[in-house]
């Protein structure tokens, strides 16, 4: 079903396994034992929302499509909305992952949390929602991790499932999901 009150193609950004990325600035390099103070800069992370707020800078039309749960799961929605970009969304128990930055210069560390158990069902009704949603104008990106125990061919079905009703599909993955 397409939406009639829609007269323009969207970009639907999907991103299975979201995060909330945090950036810490800091002056000096980290060290052992000494103690920094950073204003944490919060983004809606995870492969497909980067790609959603670059499709929304350029002024294009652009759905995030994603999975999120607890309170993580909402400051992402918060934050895709105060760029400007609409949400469709599956709600799912378990907090969504946090990834943190540290930078000092052109050092950076990263620590990233893994991806919280998302049974495959939720990710299933996601797709179910997206495909009442697309149009045939409309192009699809598919990027990032899969979320852990999650079917290797879980981007070949959103595939098979969006081709024949959008203009085109695209996919950025690393390993085998995208094989």
């Amino acid at each position: 079903m397409v939406n009639p009150e829609r007269n323009h193609a969207m970009i639907w950004c999907v991103t299975l396994n979201p995060a909330l990325d945090v950036t810490y600035r800091l002056d000096t390099p980290i060290q052992s034992g000494a103690i920094y103070r950073a204003k944490p800069i919060p983004r809606a992370g995870g492969k497909g929302n980067n790609v959603a707020r670059a499709v929304a800078t350029l002024g294009l039309a652009v759905t995030a499509v994603g999975i999120y749960g607890g309170m993580t799961g909402t400051v992402i929605r918060q934050l895709l909305a105060e760029d400007g970009i609409g949400c469709v969304y599956q709600e799912t128990p378990m907090e969504t992952r946090r990834c943190m930055t540290f930078t000092a210069g052109s050092h950076v560390a990263e620590v990233r949390e893994p991806g919280a158990y998302i049974p495959v069902e939720d990710g299933a009704t996601l797709l179910d929602m997206v495909q009442s949603r697309v149009a045939s104008t409309d192009w699809v990106t598919l990027s990032g991790s899969l979320p852990s125990d999650w079917p290797p061919d879980t981007y070949a079905v959103w595939v098979d499932t969006l081709k024949p009703r959008v203009a085109g599909i695209l996919v950025d993955t690393a390993g085998l999901p995208s094989e």
